[in-house]
């Protein structure tokens, strides 16, 4: 239990509700399960059956017992509701703080925290110019990032984002942009349900409803994919997307906020967005996130349970790629998650560079504080 927790139990009423996350023993080796498909050449298809496979069939007995003990308690009135994750093997809840404490004591019990809420880090502030030109010549010859890249060269190679689905994990993505909705998977053979997901507002089609025009996250995926042969980096890729950000309550800063459940449920319905494990066409192959937190993750930036989390969902085949952060140009100023440093392959952090080509100021650097060598 962490001591922020232990506080809350302590001093606080017995009943009065908190909403807390319980991590269970893991009986599964997530490692060793890797290792042997990786010696056997799995191709896409059998990794990510296998590995969700054995998520799922470890979650289901490891969390039977406690399941029952929520439903039970839910009929009481001990628990107002609850949720269990297979991609952390754990149980997101709102309980009552004496059942809270009781429960606490059970073996199978690896950690128990609050369900954390965390604030934004501030983009950086961006020109509303490039996203209202529609022409590709025009795109073309304002987007520096297209030279200094050298994506001409690129896509010359064939290299253009076909066959390949994105996902962004952020702020809210607007569908109805008209160099977005052409490419947007529901549009394209998909079901509205595993092309987007909002655990926040639980809306059904992509939204954007940050303050800002044109907003990060839709300037994000246009980044990724906008455009023909102009504007996005793939563009002839198609995307997928979750909002795991609150934008209309917001911080006394300003800032939108979001909490473990929100990021936790995201990242297992970017790892399998139609529930079937045995299809990939649904999965995709890159989850880009271009956002950081400030606030709670600062109480332990090296977080097993975040970490725990990314590793799993790269387990199942996808590539987790995460922006380094705007609180540069000092060192050691790579925040969580993105500074994850266990090994030069995963987890990828991305930096900015200026239109000369040079490291953007703001631009966070490594090395990691998380072991003080890697550079992320």
């Amino acid at each position: 239990m962490t001591e922020r927790l232990y506080n809350s139990l302590v001093h606080g009423k017995g009943d009065q509700f908190l909403e807390v996350i319980v991590y269970l023993k893991e009986d599964l080796d997530i490692q060793a399960l890797d290792n042997s498909l990786r010696l056997a050449a799995a191709g896409e298809k059998r990794r990510h059956s296998e590995m969700i496979g054995a998520m799922l069939a470890s979650a289901e007995k490891t969390q039977a017992p406690l399941l029952e003990i929520l439903e039970n308690a839910k009929k009481s009135g001990d628990v107002l509701s609850y949720r269990a994750f297979w991609i952390n093997n754990c149980v997101a809840f709102t309980g009552r703080a004496a059942f809270i404490s009781a429960l606490s004591a059970r073996d199978e019990i690896e950690r128990m925290t609050h369900d954390r809420v965390y604030s934004r880090s501030d983009p950086v502030e961006h020109s509303t110019e490039i996203f209202s030109l529609l022409d590709p010549d025009s795109l073309r010859a304002l987007s520096y990032p297209i030279q200094t890249l050298g994506l001409d060269l690129i896509w010359d190679l064939g290299l253009t984002g076909k066959g390949i689905l994105v996902c962004a994990i952020g702020s809210g993505i607007d569908g109805r942009h008209p160099l977005l909705w052409p490419k947007w998977r529901g549009n394209n053979g998909g079901t509205a349900a595993e092309s987007w997901f909002d655990p926040v507002d639980g809306t059904t089609f992509p939204f954007d409803d940050e303050p800002n025009t044109p907003t990060h996250g839709t300037g994000v995926m246009g980044i990724m994919v906008a455009g023909e042969r102009s504007l996005g980096v793939a563009y002839e890729a198609q995307w997928i997307g979750a909002k795991i950000f609150d934008n209309q309550n917001l911080t006394d800063e300003g800032r939108s906020t979001t909490k473990d459940s929100w990021m936790i449920s995201a990242f297992q319905w970017a790892a399998d967005p139609d529930g079937n494990p045995e299809t990939t066409v649904d999965v995709p192959d890159v989850i880009n996130n271009s956002w950081g937190t400030v606030g709670e993750y600062n109480e332990d930036i090296c977080r097993q349970v975040v970490w725990r989390l990314l590793d799993r969902v790269e387990a199942t085949g996808a590539v987790v790629v995460f922006s380094a952060g705007n609180e540069g140009p000092e060192p050691w100023t790579i925040g969580s998650p993105a500074s994850r440093a266990d090994s030069p392959l995963n987890a990828f952090a991305v930096g900015a560079v200026d239109s000369g080509d040079w490291i953007a100021p703001f631009s966070s650097r490594g090395p990691s504080a998380c072991d003080s060598a890697s550079i992320k």
